[in-house]
């Protein structure tokens, strides 16, 4: 038998969440902790990205869903023999041997010395603003922050291509490409590889007790290195992007409020990251784009194009009242929450941002008005820290296990929700009454939507499904 360990160096791109599932006393989602208190990635949580990846590689996904589902059986797949069967319970198809997972993955203590909090809510679709009981936040531990991820593998002889499909996983991560922890939706837990992934083996021989005692020894001598450009490594199916760079237009600044560095500046409110280092969360840019998705799909399609996420009749409301008696996947549900997802179902869409060179900060002072008198309103006046010039790459990943026609739905209403971001016509931040948040897009290019026959036929595919006519996609 040989073992293979491999070892991935990486800091975090993106903040990062993953909650220990209860409320703490300062924050309302804490992050998970070892016993000494240190911030720490379990395992379990990279073990189960690791194998969502090696389905994707191996297109075992189907197969897996066929035999879970359908046959209740425990699957035969590439997946399933090597990360185990997920019902070793389950009736077993005659020649399948259901074992356990031959991949074990390490907890990954985070190195930081601080953690912070953000804050969050959900947007009331009527009134454009917090909806009531809706505000939370959350702790994250900061970009930059450095981790190693440990992963070991148990094989029956020399089978370099199951290592191969390990290491094309373990790349994945390292550039970024699947997101680790919760919040993924939103941008958080991307990592980025420091160092080549380092990869060593060494042999359990069975000739002697000392040949056993010195495989498994850690000194020297007892993992040799492994050059890994010798194995077939396989190609990790990519996700469809769709990318951009969005500026604050000259006439408007950018703000998203953070209470900590209010106080840190003095201000009553100040962006998060700092006037000069504005941060937009993914979680305010997907929130925008969908509000206006839904707006776009309610006028193509009605009130049918689009439901309310918080209202009674929401998909994920009847998605809980039918789920029982349907599978969660053949509820129906609207082009919105197929694209943006809800309470009851994931998203295929995940977003991503990195900022782009520096701002510069731009002081308001601003006092409510006493609608009687005309005058200010007393102990109402409070200052505002903004940016402007606050510039900012985002990048839309539309995951490749979205059906082929609702790809195509999907590419079309991006198109035409982030025409209207270009445009002006939806605000991120705060203060989109007072003309804060409005941005364009540089140099009026947005890759990855294809050729503009192809976007054409989608909006007027998009157009038919939800019952309008449109002329064109217009420019993007």
């Amino acid at each position: 038998m040989t073992e293979y360990r491999f070892v991935l160096k990486a800091t975090l791109k993106s903040p990062l969440h993953l909650g220990e599932g209860r409320e703490g006393s300062a924050t309302d989602a804490p992050l998970r902790r070892t016993a000494a208190g240190e911030v720490v990635l379990p395992g379990t949580s990279l073990a189960g990205v690791l194998r969502t990846i090696d389905e994707e590689i191996t297109g075992s996904v189907s197969q897996c869903h066929l035999y879970k589902h359908t046959r209740g059986a425990a699957c035969p797949c590439d997946t399933c023999s090597l990360y185990g069967q997920s019902r070793p319970s389950a009736a077993v198809t005659p020649g399948i041997v259901v074992r356990a997972s031959r991949v074990r993955v390490f907890d990954s203590v985070i190195a930081t010395t601080r953690t912070e909090i953000a804050d969050s809510v959900s947007l009331d679709r009527v009134l454009r603003q917090a909806a009531k009981g809706r505000k939370f936040d959350r702790e994250d531990v900061p970009a930059g922050s450095s981790l190693t991820v440990e992963v070991r593998l148990e094989l029956d002889g020399d089978n370099l291509s199951t290592v191969g499909r390990l290491v094309s996983a373990l790349n994945c991560l390292g550039r970024g490409e699947v997101p680790v922890g919760g919040r993924v939706a939103g941008g958080l837990g991307r990592l980025a590889a420091t160092t080549p992934l380092e990869v060593s083996s060494r042999a359990f021989g069975s000739q002697s007790p000392d040949a056993f005692i010195k495989a498994i020894t850690r000194g020297a001598g007892g993992w040799s290195p492994l050059d890994v450009s010798t194995l077939a490594i396989p190609q990790h199916a990519r996700d469809s992007v769709i990318s951009f760079t969005i500026r604050s237009r000259p006439e408007s600044t950018f703000l998203v409020s953070d209470s900590a560095e209010s106080v840190a500046s003095g201000y009553d409110r100040a962006p998060r990251g700092g006037a000069a280092s504005p941060q937009l969360p993914g979680s305010s840019l997907r929130g925008a784009l969908r509000s206006a998705a839904e707006r776009i799909a309610r006028t193509l399609g009605g009130r049918g194009g689009a439901c309310d996420p918080l209202g009674p009749n929401s998909c994920a409301t009847m998605a809980r009242l039918g789920q029982r008696a349907t599978p969660p996947t053949q509820v129906p549900r609207c082009l919105a929450c197929r694209l943006f997802g809800n309470e009851e179902l994931g998203s295929p869409l995940l977003v991503q941002i990195d900022r782009q060179g520096s701002a510069k900060a731009v002081p308001f002072d601003h006092v409510a008005i006493d609608r009687f008198t005309g005058g200010q309103r007393h102990g109402l006046k409070f200052n505002v820290q903004a940016s402007a010039e606050a510039t900012f790459f985002v990048q839309l990943r539309l995951r490749k296990d979205a059906e082929s026609k609702d790809l195509e739905r999907f590419r079309a209403l991006l198109a035409l929700t982030v025409r209207e971001l270009g445009l002006g016509w939806v605000t991120l931040g705060h203060g989109a009454a007072k003309g804060h948040g409005v941005f364009a897009i540089v140099e009026n290019k947005v890759q990855g939507l294809g050729s503009d026959d192809e976007l054409r036929a989608w909006v007027n595919g998009l157009a038919t499904e939800l019952g309008a006519q449109v002329k064109a996609a217009g420019d993007l």
